[in-house]
């Protein structure tokens, strides 16, 4: 629109041309400007499209041969571990129908007693008193002995010097009596007194592994089976000290499970390892026969360490 008045001659006023050619280059360039960026856009979106199909059937191509790959290694797997439950199957039915023979005889006519320094583990004696049957050993039961090493409180403390006949009134005095009567009951049963006493007073407590009772008087030669009770309160270090007392009168083995406190303590005191032998995975059967070996060896004077975790010599003894 323009707000020129009127035309002089043929041309239009000066205004008028010159909004004329502004009107006709702005029309132009709006055109231009539109049909560029459509087809701007339309190429984009033509790349785009091209592109992503071509990425995408290489991404695909690439996804299906890693598929098959894992497909392939998933089967390998699959049939390595069935060889594998099926050789442990076979190697379990292996050792559970040759166990009786392996250890048969090897203890015959022997006495074996459990002793443990806190609450008797009655599942895990149970399986290990079973094999040691099938090896002929007489197994006497269990003797547990951590509340004669928990002497420390005034009641228990004057329970203990009463049973012992101790005037001492000094804690580590009595506990040592006390120590050296069971100890005396274990290696030499006929030079002390019945241990009657000490169970009386709540110092020690028997189990008998089978319908027999208790004996009172413990055979001379008797193998001991030393284990770490359940829930004990009885430090490492106490136990073991106990153990090496034990063992100047008495064969020792020392059992536990793969990673047992005592049994590494015990091998790792040189004193002790020197003479009581360790059993470490005696929850296994490779254990429990391994005991039987280790107690048939200790009668010949042959100390060693066997299972599978630290300090262990081999998983059982040689021949």
């Amino acid at each position: 629109l323009c707000s020129c008045a009127g035309y002089v001659g043929d041309q239009p006023p000066l205004p008028h041309r010159f909004c004329a050619r502004v009107r006709g280059t702005s029309v132009i360039n709006l055109r231009f400007h539109i049909v560029s960026l459509v087809a701007v856009f339309l190429a984009l979106a033509i790349g785009i499209a091209v592109g992503a199909t071509v990425v995408d059937q290489g991404l695909v191509s690439q996804s299906q041969r890693r598929i098959a790959s894992l497909d392939r290694t998933l089967e390998d797997r699959a049939s390595a571990i069935r060889d594998l439950r099926n050789d442990n199957a076979a190697l379990e039915t292996f050792g559970e129908q040759s166990e009786d023979r392996m250890v048969s005889d090897r203890l015959l006519a022997k006495s074996v007693l459990f002793v443990t320094d806190g609450a008797i583990d009655d599942d895990r004696t149970a399986e290990l008193a079973n094999t040691l049957r099938s090896s002929g050993a007489r197994v006497l039961g269990t003797l547990a002995i951590g509340p004669s090493l928990n002497i420390s409180a005034p009641e228990a403390l004057e329970r203990a010097r009463v049973a012992v006949g101790a005037t001492s009134t000094r804690p580590d005095t009595v506990r040592f009596l006390v120590g050296q009567r069971i100890i005396g009951a274990i290696g030499r049963p006929f030079d002390v007194e019945s241990l009657q006493p000490l169970v009386a007073a709540g110092l020690i407590e028997r189990r008998s592994a089978s319908d027999d009772s208790f004996p009172e008087v413990i055979p001379i030669g008797t193998r001991v089976v030393f284990l770490r009770g359940q829930s004990s309160s009885v430090t490492v270090a106490d136990a073991s000290s106990w153990i090496g007392r034990l063992a100047n009168m008495a064969p020792v083995v020392v059992v536990g499970g793969n990673d047992d406190p005592l049994v590494r303590q015990v091998r790792d005191v040189a004193a002790l390892a020197a003479r009581v032998s360790t059993v470490d995975d005696v929850d296994d059967r490779a254990g429990r026969v391994g005991t039987v070996y280790v107690l048939e060896d200790l009668g010949r004077g042959r100390v060693g360490h066997y299972g599978s975790a630290d300090g262990a010599e081999r998983l059982i003894p040689t021949p």
